[in-house]
């Protein structure tokens, strides 16, 4: 719904999802919760994480492109059986 969102212009570019976890996102397999993820911020919006205070964007991940490695390690603990 909120990939959805994104896309009617409900959410605007420039917002922040705010979220515990990453893992909280999506309990679905890794690789299509982080295609969730990049979605989300491909279209602009920006992820905060309260766990650890990190800000997923654009620009964070240009600067530092180990985020996107650390966070699929993050989203890896939804799926665990």
């Amino acid at each position: 719904m909120f990939i959805e969102a994104i896309k009617t212009g409900k959410v605007k570019i420039g917002s922040y999802l705010i979220v515990e976890s990453l893992d909280r996102i999506s309990r679905t397999e890794v690789i299509d919760v982080f295609e969730i993820l990049l979605k989300i911020i491909r279209a602009g919006i920006n992820i905060v994480t309260l766990t650890d205070s990190h800000v997923y964007s654009k620009d964070s991940i240009r600067v530092n492109f180990t985020k996107l490695i650390i966070s699929i390690s993050v989203m890896s603990r939804a799926h665990e059986v």
